[in-house]
């Protein structure tokens, strides 16, 4: 049930058949680069981590001590405070295996190319708690590309539908970690501009604010396939797509147009993954 495919041309570098070939052959690099770097994170956890899914107990206790860094949980993944910490809510993290599992078969449904995404590049997903909050949260790393961090703190609230759409912001995220490995993006001269996130409401480094609209991209391309599907749970849920995909539309559009009056210069590489983003 490939949706979209038929209008995303050959040389995509963004979504897609062709674009999953570019993605794949320089993670295909870059694990290579990384592979006898022991202290890398996801050398270490590798080793330990049985599925794609993590919600053993006593696994996330290993990942928690190896993330763990002048008592702060996660700052070996960078994240600077103690906001979040690895999950150990036995009854949540059962649910959030379910439903993260849905969520990748509802994904490689609705998209076939991503299988080998998911299977590749993605190595495995770490259940997080907020620690001081009910809300969610999702975060991936560049000192850890293929890990993705997913908050449990709402998943019994949380659809399937509305879990795969953070997962597929964060698989964004990873994609172009992936893609920072062989390339800046991002010019030089244009590097230390702040430009404003409509996701995190305020001005950040460009690079960031890119990242923004990345995975705003895959949000929306996502959303527009699912409310093409016909079948009961998707109108079941139809009122909730429609909803997200007209606030995740409005996002996209305000953060492209931010990107474009600060004239960023792009790479070769970057400015073809702009125009994609801006076109999908």
């Amino acid at each position: 049930m490939d949706l979209n495919d038929n209008s995303i041309k050959n040389n995509n570098w963004c979504i897609g058949y062709s674009a999953s070939e570019k993605i794949l052959e320089l993670n295909k690099k870059w694990k290579a680069l990384i592979l006898n770097e022991e202290d890398y994170i996801n050398n270490k956890l590798k080793n330990i981590c049985s599925s794609k899914v993590v919600t053993n107990s006593e696994t996330l206790k290993v990942i928690s001590e190896i993330l763990e860094y002048d008592d702060i949980y996660l700052k070996k993944v960078g994240i600077d405070h103690n906001e979040f910490r690895i999950a150990q809510d036995s009854l949540k993290l059962s649910k959030f295996k379910e439903k993260l599992e849905k969520a990748i078969e509802l994904i490689i449904d609705v998209f076939p190319w991503m299988r080998t995404i998911l299977n590749q590049v993605i190595d495995n997903i770490i259940p997080i708690e907020i620690v001081n909050g009910t809300g969610k949260a999702g975060f991936s790393s560049v000192e850890a590309k293929g890990l993705i961090f997913l908050s449990i703190n709402k998943i019994d609230e949380q659809s399937v539908f509305e879990v795969a759409i953070d997962l597929f912001h964060e698989i964004g995220h990873t994609i172009l970690f992936t893609y920072q490995f062989a390339d800046e993006i991002i010019e030089k001269e244009s590097r230390n501009l702040l430009v404003y996130s409509s996701i995190k409401k305020s001005k950040r480094p460009v690079i960031m604010t890119f990242h923004a609209l990345y995975a705003l991209t895959y949000m929306k391309y996502f959303l527009k396939a699912l409310l093409q599907i016909e079948n009961i749970e998707v109108d079941k849920n139809r009122f909730f797509l429609k909803d997200e995909f007209s606030k995740i539309s409005s996002m996209h559009l305000e953060t492209y147009k931010e990107i474009l009056e600060h004239n960023i210069k792009f790479t070769t590489l970057g400015k073809i993954l702009f125009l994609e983003c801006i076109h999908n």
